[in-house]
């Protein structure tokens, strides 16, 4: 659904599944356990720290077809790369990598408009590997609500039953997020346990998703055998019009490379809207999904099938782990590599809204696109 930029923030729904990489350290620790109880609680902590990022109620732009992001952390060899791969329906994929471990995320949730509020479903295949015993996880994520959308402050709530699953332990991770009651009763809070392959409790699990997690031993009836240690506490977030964390302000910047010409930085109307134009920004929108119409008509009329540069559609014959959609409800994208390297710079290029060309066919739109503001 196309809306007006007045209810958007200055990044792309690609830039949203790197955000979910924030606090990608709590990987390393996870891959550092040998115990599967405590690794597996560390990917859950990892789980629950994407949450703070979901407090906007803004919406991202949708990314056209064929756009990209990249993101690199130079400092820990972190690579993420993300792919628009379908824009009916609309899914992105994103892939990341580090020393001892990979993410990957296939993604197409689905919303329900109910007036004054949107419920978002995660639609997604999320699967984190540890590269020393090719464990993976996978999880089933709860809903979130965004209330007084239209009248009245706004504000998000998330609720239900997150699962979170070991493909070599058995272990399972459930964790209930408490829907916020009157008065604020219970607003953010969570808790859950760690589940062997028996089904008996080993890790108590609680805390406030917008603020920390914290986990303690249990026993058998899931009482507490020692103190909680609080493993994940969120970063103080600065004044920012959007309430953006510094991580998601970071996510605009291309300091230390050159983005590729699809790159969601580049998006002019992204970056007039991240510098104040609103007026600029809903143009440059508008011409943006004009081009992407053309793009569909020249590739209708010339009998082409679009395909992703990084990614290879899978539409059966790959496992369904847990409580992921079956085959015949969500395709799955492979990780095809990244293609050439990406060009180092000095310092930061002046790339926002410059030069942005996800497209196929460049001769079918207006030179002047292509232009240096």
């Amino acid at each position: 659904m196309s809306v007006p930029v007045f209810f958007m923030e200055p990044v792309s729904t690609l830039q949203k599944l790197a955000e979910i990489l924030e606090y990608n350290e709590l990987l390393d620790m996870a891959a550092m356990q040998t115990d599967p109880a405590q690794r597996i609680a560390w990917v859950a902590a990892f789980a629950v720290s994407l949450y703070p990022a979901t407090e906007r109620c803004y919406k991202p732009f949708n990314p056209i077809l064929g756009e990209t992001f990249e993101w690199h952390d130079l400092s820990r060899d972190v690579h993420l790369m993300s792919e628009q791969v379908s824009h009916h329906p609309p899914i992105g994929a994103a892939f990341a990598s580090a020393k001892d471990w990979t993410y990957q995320i296939v993604s197409a949730p689905k919303t329900k408009f109910l007036g004054n509020s949107l419920e978002v479903y995660p639609v997604n295949r999320t699967r984190i590997t540890m590269k020393d015993n090719d464990e993976q996880f996978w999880f089933k994520s709860p809903t979130t609500t965004a209330h007084n959308i239209i009248v009245g402050f706004s504000w998000i709530d998330t609720s239900g039953t997150f699962e979170i699953g070991s493909t070599k332990s058995g272990h399972k991770v459930v964790l209930e997020f408490t829907a916020c009651g009157w008065l604020g009763a219970g607003r953010y809070e969570f808790s859950g346990y760690v589940i062997d392959a028996e089904g008996t409790k080993k890790v108590k699990i609680q805390g406030k998703w917008n603020s920390h997690f914290e986990m303690a031993p249990c026993d058998a009836a899931g009482e507490p055998t020692g103190p909680f240690a609080k493993v994940w506490s969120c970063r103080k977030k600065p004044e920012h019009p959007y309430g953006f964390t510094n991580f998601a302000v970071s996510l605009n910047s291309a300091e230390g490379y050159v983005p590729r010409p699809g790159d969601s930085r580049r998006r002019p109307d992204r970056h007039y809207l991240e510098h104040g134009e609103s007026g600029q920004a809903q143009g440059a929108k508008t011409f943006l999904e004009e081009m992407q119409r053309a793009e569909r008509k020249v590739r209708e009329e010339r009998g082409e099938k679009w395909e992703p540069k990084f990614f290879r559609k899978v539409d059966d014959g790959f496992d369904v782990l847990g409580s992921e959609p079956q085959a015949d409800e969500f395709p799955f994208y492979e990780w095809r590599g990244v293609e050439g390297a990406l060009v180092p710079t000095l310092g930061e290029e002046k790339c926002g809204g410059a030069k942005f060309s996800p497209w196929c066919y460049p001769d079918a739109h207006s030179p002047l696109y292509f232009e240096d503001k």
